[in-house]
């Protein structure tokens, strides 16, 4: 399995976003974005600011109880990456 990073998500007429994902898993979400956005997106890997406000973005819902998949508690550190 390809190894999980921050990338900026770019999408018109929505904005600048962070995902936590593998390069194919990013890919998958602007296309999802781009097209509920109706727009045109653009993927790249995070900066080092860019990643921390991801993860201070996830750490935040974490601390307030909204639910997280496996992939958003892997980039906390909470679980490892199993692989699957």
């Amino acid at each position: 399995m390809a190894e999980r990073q921050w990338w900026t998500i770019n999408v018109s007429g929505y904005g600048d976003f962070q995902y936590f994902g593998t390069e194919d898993e990013a890919e998958e979400m602007r296309c999802h974005k781009a097209n509920w956005e109706g727009g045109l997106g653009k993927t790249r890997h995070a900066t080092t600011d860019e990643a921390t406000y991801g993860e201070n973005h996830l750490r935040w819902q974490y601390d307030h109880k909204y639910p997280l998949v496996e992939r958003e508690l892997e980039a906390l550190g909470i679980v490892e990456n199993t692989g699957s």
